[in-house]
């Protein structure tokens, strides 16, 4: 039985492939292995870690995405306060945006 039949023929929705099933192993592997287990998974996939490690996309569990939501909000809120700072530079008499060094 084809893995797409087999895969709905058992009740379950959405798409599945090969590949899909070998980076879900590699990112447990990843995730969860000592580093000489995770050898051995990847040793039993035909390739090695450093393989893995290239072509198979890690997919973040939901806190680890949580995380890296709030980096990037304070990231976006730190560039908002340099533009502030910017904004109020460029109002003060004297001084301009694009100032020259003098160093031609």
């Amino acid at each position: 039985m084809e893995l797409k039949s087999a895969w709905n023929h058992v009740g379950m929705q959405g798409y599945i492939s090969f590949g899909l099933i070998r980076t879900a192993i590699a990112n447990q592997a990843k995730k969860h292995l000592l580093a000489e287990e995770r050898r051995l998974v990847c040793e039993a996939m035909c390739h090695d870690v450093s393989t893995a490690d290239q072509f198979y996309t890690t997919v973040p569990d939901i806190v680890e995405i949580f995380c890296v939501r709030e980096l990037r909000v304070k990231a976006m809120e730190q560039e908002d306060g340099l533009e502030q700072d910017i904004q109020s530079t460029d109002n003060e008499p004297g001084l301009t945006a694009t100032s020259d060094s003098g160093n031609e």
